[in-house]
């Protein structure tokens, strides 16, 4: 099976019968405690690969990559070594369409 990420409000609500964990799997704010058992359960229910979106406004909002923003660099570290502790492929996309303005006039 295939997962196409991220993982939206009406995938999750379903899951555990309680509100969306969608924030999970978005770098935008950490990863919060209890994901990784969501990663399992995706495993457990024979989902093989997780599609992890990249955003370039996120990783480098001033557009110079030696400027990362390093809370988000930490929670995409984070969220891919869960992945593949519980055996599940992550595939990276890196997002054309959120790079920064100063990355886009260049």
């Amino acid at each position: 099976m295939f997962l196409a990420g991220p993982v939206t409000d009406e995938q999750t609500r379903g899951l555990y019968g309680k509100p969306s964990v969608s924030d999970t799997f978005d770098c935008s704010h950490p990863i919060p405690p209890g994901s990784k058992q969501n990663i399992e359960y995706l495993q457990n229910r024979g989902v093989t690969h997780f599609k992890v979106l990249l955003s370039w406004a996120h990783l480098l909002p001033t557009g110079f990559p030696n400027q990362p923003q390093q809370a988000v660099v930490t929670c995409y570290k984070t969220l891919l070594k869960q992945l593949l502790e519980v055996g599940l492929q992550p595939l990276v996309v890196l997002h054309g369409s959120t790079a920064p303005d100063t990355l886009r006039s260049r």
